[in-house]
């Protein structure tokens, strides 16, 4: 099973500089019914995968523009983790200390959290669960912290994990995740051994094939 993840497009939405902590959550709600920038990049081929995208016009969107070929289905277990202001106080602050604050907030499960930790590793365990009862390649549009959790989660079952960008998540990035067994460990590139690029892959690669025909 291999699964690529998409990051979601870019919001049209703009965001105010400083903002009180009832803005900010309301600009965070607003944020996943946002229409995305234009997607001008490489499309991806369904190839007959399935595609889920997170509940939300922007991941909708970034699926329908990303992967035209597909049929995008909603997936709740996707959602966000909704971002709640770290303090009820009046004033007005930054809208990044408010988002670093909010992402601190929800790693470390506070209270405040609409949703808890342990509820958004629930749902995490719940979708990687049910993909590897399925066995069958797919695709998730998501983004945000709860993408952060799921790539962490699925590490926990196994996995790796190779990014098409550095830093941060960045608009339409591709992950592709995949179990450690289905690549070759023999260098840096680590190829997967469907495709091995290295005489110690193509020997590991052939050597699994002759064990899955003995079983």
């Amino acid at each position: 099973m291999k699964v690529w993840i998409v990051v979601s497009g870019k919001a049209q939405q703009t965001l105010p500089l400083r903002c009180t902590g009832a803005e900010y959550e309301k600009a965070c709600a607003e944020a996943a019914e946002s229409p995305i920038e234009p997607y001008t990049g490489r499309t991806m081929a369904a190839a007959g995968r399935k595609v889920f995208h997170a509940p939300g016009r922007r991941a909708r969107e970034t699926a329908e523009q990303m992967i035209p070929d597909g049929e995008a289905v909603p997936e709740p277990l996707l959602a966000p983790i909704p971002r709640r202001a770290f303090t009820d106080a009046a004033g007005e602050r930054s809208f990044r200390i408010w988002n670093r604050m909010a992402r601190r907030q929800a790693r470390r499960g506070d209270p405040r959290q609409p949703e808890s930790r342990q509820a958004s590793i629930a749902r995490a365990e719940a979708l990687i669960a049910r993909l590897e009862a399925e066995e069958k390649d797919c695709v998730l549009v998501l983004d945000g912290d709860f993408l952060t959790l799921l790539l962490d989660r699925f590490r926990l079952h196994g996995c790796g994990s190779q990014r098409s960008g550095l830093g941060r998540w960045q608009p339409f990035e591709r992950i592709l995740v995949s179990r450690r067994d289905l690549h070759c460990g023999a260098c840096n590139h680590n190829c997967l051994l469907a495709n091995p690029g290295c005489d110690i892959g193509r020997d590991k690669a052939r050597r699994l094939a002759e064990s899955r025909k003995t079983k």
